[in-house]
Parts: structure tokens; C-alpha cells; sequence
């Protein structure tokens, strides 16, 4: 079972990707899965034949699976919190970006660049 786990676990690597917060800050975040990316594609209104990848707030949420440079003091501020690292929490990262529109667009933007390359990849593929 180690196997499957071991490739599981390399192909979840496979589509991660940095996103640069500023000030120090960065998360860590996972590239949509085909399947998930066509649940995120809309059609575009009286155009037939377009479509449209519309990022949602649980998107930028649930695709974030770690951090860099996060501590109290990068949060509350320093004079309020401590500079000690803390690791990574799914539940303070959705309130955090809930809070700081600037980062959805970000990691909203990085998500959208890492489907377009992903989709460029394979149709490079395709034709090989």
C-alpha cells in the first residue's frame, strides 16, 4: 500500500506551486485538478463555443496546503503577537484570506497561470 500512497502523495506534488504573498509571506498551494477545473469553467454569456475559469473564494481557500513566514507578528503585528513560525492550519488560512482580498487575487491569479500551463503541457503532449 506504501506504493500507491508514495505515488499519490508525488503526483499531489506535482501540481503545487509558490505563491509570493509580500512581506515576507508565502503559501503553498495545490493546482486545481482537471476534474475540479471543469466544475470551475462557465460558459461565456452569447458567445458560443467560449468558456470562462471563474476562481471562488473556496477555491483560494481549499487549494493552499502550507505557508512561509507566518507567525502572530506577521498577523496581529509585532507589537502584538510573537515571532515565532506556526505551522500551517487550513481553518486560519481561510480566515486570513476571508480578510485580505489582495491575497485571493494573488493566489486567484498563480491558480489561473498554473491551469493555462498545465493545459498547455498536455496539449503539447497530445501532439507528440
Amino acid at each position: 500500500m506504501s506504493g500507491a500512497k508514495d505515488l499519490l502523495a508525488k503526483l499531489r506534488r506535482s501540481r503545487e506551486f509558490k505563491c509570493d504573498l509580500g512581506n515576507g509571506l508565502s503559501v503553498t498551494c495545490m493546482r486545481p485538478s482537471e476534474s475540479e477545473v471543469a466544475r470551475m469553467t462557465k460558459p461565456v454569456a452569447g458567445e458560443a463555443d467560449k468558456y470562462t475559469i471563474h476562481v471562488e473564494d473556496e477555491h483560494v481557500r481549499d487549494c493552499v496546503v502550507g505557508w512561509d513566514g507566518f507567525s502572530e507578528a506577521a498577523i496581529l503585528g509585532a507589537a502584538v503577537g510573537s515571532s515565532d513560525p506556526i505551522e500551517f492550519d487550513r481553518d486560519l488560512w481561510a480566515e486570513l484570506a476571508g480578510d485580505r482580498r489582495m491575497w485571493f487575487y494573488t493566489v486567484a491569479g498563480k491558480m489561473l497561470e498554473a491551469i493555462v500551463a498545465h493545459n498547455e503541457q498536455r496539449a503539447a503532449a497530445a501532439k507528440n
